[in-house]
Protein backbone atom coordinates (compact mmCIF):
# COMPACT_ATOMS: atom_id res chain seq x y z
CA UNK A 1 0.00 0.00 0.00
CA UNK A 2 1.18 3.72 -0.70
CA UNK A 3 0.44 5.85 1.59
CA UNK A 4 -0.23 9.73 0.38
CA UNK A 5 2.93 12.14 0.62
CA UNK A 6 3.65 14.44 2.96
CA UNK A 7 3.86 17.92 1.95
CA UNK A 8 7.58 19.59 2.38
CA UNK A 9 7.46 22.58 3.87
CA UNK A 10 8.70 25.08 1.75
CA UNK A 11 12.24 26.35 3.07
CA UNK A 12 15.43 27.70 1.46
CA UNK A 13 17.26 24.31 2.84
CA UNK A 14 14.16 22.52 0.37
CA UNK A 15 15.03 24.31 -1.92
CA UNK A 16 18.60 23.85 -2.61
CA UNK A 17 17.64 20.45 -2.45
CA UNK A 18 15.18 20.80 -5.20
CA UNK A 19 17.38 22.58 -7.45
CA UNK A 20 20.12 19.92 -6.86
CA UNK A 21 17.61 17.13 -8.22
CA UNK A 22 16.39 19.88 -11.03
CA UNK A 23 20.02 19.65 -12.21
CA UNK A 24 19.98 16.17 -11.63
CA UNK A 25 17.56 15.37 -13.86
CA UNK A 26 18.76 17.88 -16.86
CA UNK A 27 21.81 15.56 -16.84
CA UNK A 28 19.90 12.34 -17.32
CA UNK A 29 17.57 14.05 -20.15
CA UNK A 30 21.31 15.23 -21.84
CA UNK A 31 22.15 11.29 -21.39
CA UNK A 32 18.71 10.48 -22.92
CA UNK A 33 18.77 12.50 -26.28
CA UNK A 34 22.52 11.61 -26.61
CA UNK A 35 20.97 7.46 -26.99
CA UNK A 36 18.09 8.74 -28.96
CA UNK A 37 20.84 10.20 -31.34
CA UNK A 38 22.30 7.12 -31.24
CA UNK A 39 19.17 4.78 -31.89
CA UNK A 40 20.11 2.63 -34.94
CA UNK A 41 18.29 3.83 -38.57
CA UNK A 42 15.33 2.73 -39.67
CA UNK A 43 13.04 2.98 -36.53
CA UNK A 44 10.36 5.45 -36.12
CA UNK A 45 10.73 7.47 -33.01
CA UNK A 46 7.44 6.37 -32.00
CA UNK A 47 8.62 2.82 -31.44
CA UNK A 48 11.06 4.60 -29.51
CA UNK A 49 8.90 6.57 -27.39
CA UNK A 50 6.56 3.41 -27.08
CA UNK A 51 9.91 1.46 -25.73
CA UNK A 52 10.83 3.82 -23.38
CA UNK A 53 7.99 3.70 -21.29
CA UNK A 54 6.97 -0.29 -21.79
CA UNK A 55 10.67 0.04 -20.17
CA UNK A 56 9.39 2.54 -17.43
CA UNK A 57 6.69 0.67 -16.63
CA UNK A 58 8.14 -2.97 -16.76
CA UNK A 59 11.25 -1.51 -14.72
CA UNK A 60 8.62 -0.10 -12.01
CA UNK A 61 6.49 -3.12 -12.00
CA UNK A 62 9.38 -5.59 -11.02
CA UNK A 63 10.93 -3.68 -9.08
CA UNK A 64 8.17 -1.81 -6.97
CA UNK A 65 5.34 -4.29 -7.39
CA UNK A 66 6.45 -6.60 -5.23
CA UNK A 67 6.13 -3.73 -2.35
CA UNK A 68 3.45 -1.82 -3.20
CA UNK A 69 0.95 -4.03 -5.29
CA UNK A 70 -2.10 -1.98 -6.65
CA UNK A 71 -0.73 1.12 -4.08
CA UNK A 72 1.00 2.27 -7.76
CA UNK A 73 -2.02 2.30 -9.25
CA UNK A 74 -4.01 3.86 -6.31
CA UNK A 75 -4.65 7.47 -7.26
CA UNK A 76 -6.84 10.39 -5.53
CA UNK A 77 -6.57 12.42 -8.82
CA UNK A 78 -7.51 9.72 -11.96
CA UNK A 79 -8.30 12.81 -13.95
CA UNK A 80 -5.48 15.28 -13.39
CA UNK A 81 -3.21 12.16 -13.47
CA UNK A 82 -4.27 10.98 -16.65
CA UNK A 83 -4.01 14.53 -17.95
CA UNK A 84 -0.82 14.87 -16.57
CA UNK A 85 0.70 11.76 -18.32
CA UNK A 86 -1.16 12.44 -21.55
CA UNK A 87 1.21 16.04 -21.76
CA UNK A 88 4.31 13.48 -21.51
CA UNK A 89 2.68 11.94 -24.88
CA UNK A 90 2.11 15.59 -26.23
CA UNK A 91 5.77 16.60 -25.70
CA UNK A 92 7.38 13.89 -28.41
CA UNK A 93 4.60 13.69 -30.85
CA UNK A 94 4.58 17.95 -31.25
CA UNK A 95 8.56 16.85 -31.68
CA UNK A 96 8.35 14.54 -34.02
CA UNK A 97 5.91 16.14 -36.13
CA UNK A 98 8.67 19.52 -35.71
CA UNK A 99 11.50 18.13 -36.74
CA UNK A 100 9.84 16.96 -39.62
CA UNK A 101 9.36 20.28 -40.59
CA UNK A 102 11.99 22.36 -39.52
CA UNK A 103 15.50 22.04 -38.60
CA UNK A 104 16.33 20.86 -34.84
CA UNK A 105 18.04 23.83 -33.97
CA UNK A 106 14.78 26.02 -34.30
CA UNK A 107 13.16 23.27 -32.64
CA UNK A 108 15.09 23.40 -29.43
CA UNK A 109 15.03 26.99 -29.74
CA UNK A 110 11.33 27.96 -29.49
CA UNK A 111 11.23 24.61 -26.84
CA UNK A 112 13.40 26.61 -24.48
CA UNK A 113 10.82 29.06 -23.57
CA UNK A 114 9.20 26.47 -21.38
CA UNK A 115 11.26 27.91 -18.57
CA UNK A 116 9.44 31.25 -19.21
CA UNK A 117 6.28 29.72 -19.49
CA UNK A 118 6.66 28.00 -16.29
CA UNK A 119 7.41 31.24 -14.22
CA UNK A 120 3.82 32.06 -15.73
CA UNK A 121 2.03 29.19 -15.06
CA UNK A 122 3.10 28.88 -11.77
CA UNK A 123 2.25 32.20 -10.84
CA UNK A 124 -1.49 31.88 -12.65
CA UNK A 125 -2.26 28.28 -11.42
CA UNK A 126 -0.22 27.75 -8.18
CA UNK A 127 -0.45 30.86 -6.82
CA UNK A 128 3.20 31.20 -6.53
CA UNK A 129 4.89 34.75 -5.27
CA UNK A 130 6.91 35.75 -8.41
CA UNK A 131 9.68 38.99 -7.64
CA UNK A 132 11.90 40.36 -10.30
CA UNK A 133 14.15 37.99 -10.63
CA UNK A 134 11.70 34.77 -11.02
CA UNK A 135 11.59 36.54 -14.39
CA UNK A 136 15.02 37.56 -15.20
CA UNK A 137 16.44 34.26 -14.83
CA UNK A 138 14.57 32.58 -17.16
CA UNK A 139 14.41 35.89 -19.95
CA UNK A 140 17.68 36.03 -19.48
CA UNK A 141 18.67 32.29 -19.91
CA UNK A 142 16.53 31.81 -23.39
CA UNK A 143 18.72 34.85 -25.08
CA UNK A 144 21.96 32.54 -23.70
CA UNK A 145 20.13 29.40 -25.06
CA UNK A 146 19.91 31.52 -28.44
CA UNK A 147 23.68 31.97 -28.41
CA UNK A 148 24.42 28.28 -27.44
CA UNK A 149 22.14 27.14 -30.60
CA UNK A 150 22.86 29.33 -33.00
CA UNK A 151 20.09 31.99 -32.43
CA UNK A 152 17.69 29.79 -34.50
CA UNK A 153 14.39 31.95 -33.07
CA UNK A 154 15.58 34.06 -35.54
CA UNK A 155 14.07 32.49 -39.08
CA UNK A 156 10.87 31.46 -37.32
CA UNK A 157 8.53 30.06 -39.40
CA UNK A 158 4.84 28.93 -38.98
CA UNK A 159 5.98 25.42 -38.05
CA UNK A 160 7.14 26.98 -35.27
CA UNK A 161 4.27 26.51 -33.08
CA UNK A 162 4.59 22.78 -32.86
CA UNK A 163 7.86 23.53 -30.77
CA UNK A 164 5.75 25.77 -28.80
CA UNK A 165 2.54 23.07 -27.84
CA UNK A 166 5.78 21.02 -27.14
CA UNK A 167 7.21 24.15 -24.72
CA UNK A 168 3.71 24.71 -23.36
CA UNK A 169 3.43 20.49 -22.57
CA UNK A 170 6.97 20.27 -20.77
CA UNK A 171 5.70 23.37 -18.60
CA UNK A 172 2.05 22.33 -17.55
CA UNK A 173 3.75 19.12 -16.74
CA UNK A 174 5.86 20.65 -14.23
CA UNK A 175 3.44 22.70 -13.13
CA UNK A 176 0.68 19.81 -12.47
CA UNK A 177 3.68 17.73 -10.72
CA UNK A 178 4.06 20.43 -8.49
CA UNK A 179 0.08 20.82 -7.95
CA UNK A 180 0.22 17.11 -7.00
CA UNK A 181 3.31 16.67 -4.73
CA UNK A 182 0.87 15.60 -2.23
CA UNK A 183 0.82 12.33 -4.69
CA UNK A 184 3.66 9.51 -3.84
CA UNK A 185 6.18 9.80 -6.17
CA UNK A 186 5.82 6.16 -7.76
CA UNK A 187 1.98 6.51 -8.28
CA UNK A 188 2.82 9.84 -10.01
CA UNK A 189 5.69 7.97 -12.15
CA UNK A 190 3.49 4.90 -12.60
CA UNK A 191 0.74 6.98 -14.08
CA UNK A 192 2.81 9.59 -16.12
CA UNK A 193 4.24 6.04 -18.39
CA UNK A 194 0.62 4.43 -18.45
CA UNK A 195 -1.44 6.94 -20.15
CA UNK A 196 1.44 7.30 -22.55
CA UNK A 197 2.01 3.71 -23.22
CA UNK A 198 -2.21 2.92 -23.69
CA UNK A 199 -2.74 5.25 -26.54
CA UNK A 200 0.23 4.04 -28.34
CA UNK A 201 -0.04 0.67 -27.98
CA UNK A 202 -2.85 1.10 -30.19
CA UNK A 203 -1.02 2.66 -32.55
CA UNK A 204 1.96 -0.20 -32.75
CA UNK A 205 1.02 -2.34 -35.54
CA UNK A 206 1.34 1.15 -37.95
CA UNK A 207 5.13 2.09 -36.93
CA UNK A 208 6.33 -1.49 -34.76
CA UNK A 209 9.14 -3.42 -36.90
CA UNK A 210 11.21 -6.25 -35.05
CA UNK A 211 14.17 -4.76 -33.09
CA UNK A 212 18.33 -5.56 -33.34
CA UNK A 213 19.65 -6.52 -30.52
CA UNK A 214 21.46 -3.05 -30.36
CA UNK A 215 18.29 -1.12 -31.03
CA UNK A 216 16.57 -3.26 -28.08
CA UNK A 217 18.92 -2.19 -25.67
CA UNK A 218 19.84 1.49 -26.58
CA UNK A 219 15.70 1.92 -26.65
CA UNK A 220 15.58 0.41 -23.03
CA UNK A 221 18.31 2.38 -21.80
CA UNK A 222 16.55 5.36 -22.46
CA UNK A 223 13.58 3.77 -20.84
CA UNK A 224 15.80 3.30 -17.62
CA UNK A 225 17.70 6.72 -17.85
CA UNK A 226 14.54 8.89 -19.09
CA UNK A 227 12.59 6.71 -15.50
CA UNK A 228 15.39 8.35 -13.73
CA UNK A 229 14.88 11.41 -14.85
CA UNK A 230 11.26 11.87 -14.22
CA UNK A 231 11.93 11.08 -11.03
CA UNK A 232 14.48 13.69 -10.40
CA UNK A 233 11.85 16.07 -11.83
CA UNK A 234 9.40 14.99 -9.43
CA UNK A 235 11.56 15.45 -6.64
CA UNK A 236 12.55 18.81 -7.05
CA UNK A 237 9.25 19.94 -7.90
CA UNK A 238 8.47 18.18 -4.37
CA UNK A 239 10.88 20.15 -2.54
CA UNK A 240 10.97 23.54 -4.14
CA UNK A 241 8.40 26.03 -6.05
CA UNK A 242 8.07 25.27 -10.21
CA UNK A 243 9.45 29.38 -10.39
CA UNK A 244 12.53 28.65 -8.40
CA UNK A 245 13.89 25.25 -10.39
CA UNK A 246 11.67 25.76 -13.73
CA UNK A 247 14.09 27.89 -15.14
CA UNK A 248 17.10 25.83 -14.43
CA UNK A 249 15.92 23.78 -17.08
CA UNK A 250 18.15 26.05 -19.53
CA UNK A 251 21.23 24.33 -17.93
CA UNK A 252 20.51 21.23 -20.12
CA UNK A 253 21.26 23.16 -23.38
CA UNK A 254 24.81 23.51 -21.60
CA UNK A 255 25.21 19.76 -20.55
CA UNK A 256 23.97 19.13 -24.62
CA UNK A 257 26.74 21.56 -25.94
CA UNK A 258 29.32 19.19 -23.73
CA UNK A 259 27.88 16.27 -25.06
CA UNK A 260 27.66 17.10 -28.51
CA UNK A 261 31.78 17.55 -27.56
CA UNK A 262 32.44 15.04 -25.71
CA UNK A 263 30.49 12.18 -27.99
CA UNK A 264 29.89 13.56 -31.09
CA UNK A 265 33.41 15.66 -31.81
CA UNK A 266 31.69 18.84 -32.30
CA UNK A 267 33.70 21.65 -30.80
CA UNK A 268 31.77 25.03 -29.20
CA UNK A 269 32.30 28.35 -30.78
CA UNK A 270 32.84 31.34 -28.61
CA UNK A 271 28.84 32.64 -29.05
CA UNK A 272 28.37 28.90 -27.69
CA UNK A 273 30.37 28.79 -24.62
CA UNK A 274 29.78 32.62 -23.44
CA UNK A 275 25.87 31.51 -23.80
CA UNK A 276 27.05 28.51 -21.78
CA UNK A 277 28.63 30.59 -18.94
CA UNK A 278 25.65 32.76 -18.99
CA UNK A 279 23.08 29.96 -18.07
CA UNK A 280 25.40 28.43 -15.37
CA UNK A 281 25.88 31.95 -13.98
CA UNK A 282 21.90 32.42 -13.68
CA UNK A 283 21.83 29.17 -12.15
CA UNK A 284 24.21 30.01 -9.36
CA UNK A 285 22.76 33.10 -8.76
CA UNK A 286 19.79 31.02 -8.12
CA UNK A 287 21.42 28.60 -6.01
CA UNK A 288 23.43 31.16 -4.17
CA UNK A 289 20.16 33.16 -3.37
CA UNK A 290 18.71 30.39 -1.70
CA UNK A 291 21.80 29.63 0.33
CA UNK A 292 22.03 33.12 1.71
CA UNK A 293 18.27 32.64 2.76
CA UNK A 294 19.37 29.42 4.78
CA UNK A 295 21.50 31.58 6.88
CA UNK A 296 19.05 32.41 9.87
CA UNK A 297 18.68 28.70 10.08
CA UNK A 298 22.57 28.43 10.12
CA UNK A 299 23.03 30.82 12.84
CA UNK A 300 20.42 29.36 15.18
CA UNK A 301 21.95 25.66 14.59
CA UNK A 302 25.29 27.23 15.90
CA UNK A 303 23.40 28.99 18.45
CA UNK A 304 21.50 25.74 19.68
CA UNK A 305 18.16 27.16 19.00
CA UNK A 306 15.35 26.11 16.87
CA UNK A 307 15.77 26.76 12.95
CA UNK A 308 13.96 29.24 11.32
CA UNK A 309 11.88 27.51 8.82
CA UNK A 310 8.93 29.22 6.07
CA UNK A 311 5.79 28.26 5.69
CA UNK A 312 4.39 27.33 2.49
CA UNK A 313 1.57 29.87 2.50
CA UNK A 314 1.57 31.40 -1.11
CA UNK A 315 -1.53 32.47 -3.19
CA UNK A 316 -3.66 29.89 -3.84
CA UNK A 317 -3.82 29.31 -8.15
CA UNK A 318 -6.27 27.35 -10.27
CA UNK A 319 -4.33 24.05 -9.24
CA UNK A 320 -4.14 24.71 -5.70
CA UNK A 321 -1.32 26.55 -3.10
CA UNK A 322 1.95 27.33 -4.46
CA UNK A 323 5.43 28.39 -2.27
CA UNK A 324 5.16 31.09 -1.03
CA UNK A 325 8.46 33.25 -3.03
CA UNK A 326 9.51 35.53 0.24
CA UNK A 327 12.94 35.17 -1.41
Amino acid sequence: MVRGAQIEQDSPTNRLRGIAWMGAACLLWTVVEVLGRVVPRGYSAYQTVWMRYATHLLVMAIGLGPRYGLGLVRTRRPVLQACRSLLMLGMPVFFIAAAARMPRTEVWSVFWMSPLVVAGMSRWCLGERLRLHHWVVPIVGLGAVQLILGGGMASLRGAAVLPLGMALCFSAYQVMTRAMRDEPTVVNLFHTALFVLIPLTLALPRFWRPLTPRAAATMAAIGLIGLLGLFALDRALHLAPASVVGPLAHVQAVFGLVADWAVFGHAAGGAQILGSAVVLASGLYVSLREWRATEPARVCARRGKPGWARGSVGHVGLLGRGGDNRS
